[in-house]
């Protein structure tokens, strides 16, 4: 799937998959999290995008279209909102996942 034919459904599931990744293991309370957010169908195909293209490109793919769904600093402050909701679903936020964070949160500006 070309990055430009994205939803910000699509987007918004990448996005959360590529942070609940930080600590190698994704929970169940994670995987919860992001269907709710974006239902069943959008997880499963963006899981397949992250699986099959990595970190690197999916990092390209959220900075090549964050500003498209989520414009300015206050999309920057929802997303980074919702990945730390994320980070705490399963009750570790441990320092993987705050790395991660100020990561996104310099790449996301």
């Amino acid at each position: 799937m070309n990055h430009k034919e994205f939803t910000q459904d699509q987007f918004y599931a990448l996005a959360l998959i590529y942070c609940s990744h930080a600590d190698t293991t994704m929970s169940s309370q994670e995987i919860a999290f992001i269907t709710n957010k974006v239902g069943e169908t959008n997880y499963k195909e963006m899981l397949q995008h992250y699986n099959s293209h990595g970190d690197y490109d999916c990092i390209q793919t959220l900075m090549a279209l964050k500003e498209q769904f989520y414009t300015g600093e206050e999309g920057s402050a929802a997303l980074i909102g919702e990945f730390t909701t994320l980070f705490k679903a399963d009750s570790d936020f441990c320092n993987l996942e705050k790395n991660v964070l100020r990561l996104l949160v310099r790449l996301l500006k």
